[in-house]
């Protein structure tokens, strides 16, 4: 149950972060090599919302059966949240250089598997992947690797669906595109060489949603007083009372 909890006040987090688009971490380090004195204070890196893009997508699926009063079909849910996508809350997620990891609350956990499929579509091609698989039946945050040879073009919007193929489906839909500028390979290099949390600061600061959302959700935090400044601020804790 605790970790549940865990889960929905992150989720909550999250989709607290696209709505207001301004996250706030504490900066140990200046990115590319710009030298540090005594006298330059620490500055808070703050999401950037990157400019001209699109909608964002279907946050959230069909309602848990609390909220009916019964069960709706073979895939009904207990808990607070529904199916709900990682997604920004008015604009499209942007990704830097690669096929993202998509995230989605995943609230069914009456049976051992659900099936699923995930789709990614574009609006000239159509359906460019698609892929069926079975997700384990345990209430909390699943991801979903693209595969690393999906070919993303600059200035297309791609469409991701994912789908508890219940009856009736159960869906949430997303859109991302890529970074329009040229990213070079020295930078590249350099964001291999950065610790963790430098490379989490620059996705923020460039925001690439998806690489921020993947970044945050598998670094190690313990004894790291970056994640409980977050989860312990004012804003963590209205949003998870929501």
């Amino acid at each position: 149950m605790a970790q549940k909890s865990g889960n929905i006040t992150l989720i909550r987090f999250f989709l607290f972060l696209g709505l207001l688009g301004a996250l706030l971490l504490p900066q140990d380090r200046v990115w590319a090599n710009q030298k540090k004195t005594t006298t330059v204070q620490p500055k808070p890196v703050r999401w950037q919302p990157p400019a001209g893009v699109g909608a964002s997508g279907r946050r959230t699926g069909n309602p848990p059966r609390t909220v009916l009063g019964g069960s709706r079909n073979n895939c009904a849910h207990n808990g607070d949240l529904p199916l709900t996508a990682l997604i920004p809350q008015s604009y499209e997620g942007r990704v830097g250089f690669a096929p993202p990891t998509l995230y989605v609350y995943f609230p069914y956990d009456e049976q051992e598997s659900y099936p699923v499929r995930i789709t990614v579509m574009t609006a000239d091609k159509g359906v460019i992947y698609q892929s069926d698989f079975s997700a384990p039946g345990k209430a909390g945050l699943l991801p979903i690797a693209l595969p690393e040879d999906l070919e993303l073009t600059k200035n297309v919007v791609y469409r991701w669906r994912f789908e508890v193929q219940s009856v009736p489906l159960d869906y949430v839909e997303g859109n991302f595109s890529l970074e329009p500028e040229e990213i070079s390979l020295s930078l590249l290099a350099s964001l291999a060489m950065v610790s963790p949390i430098e490379r989490l600061e620059f996705y923020l600061e460039q925001g690439w949603w998806y690489e921020s959302i993947h970044s945050f959700l598998t670094l190690e935090w313990k004894n790291n007083r970056h994640l409980h400044n977050i989860l312990k601020s004012k804003i963590v804790r209205y949003n998870s009372r929501k």
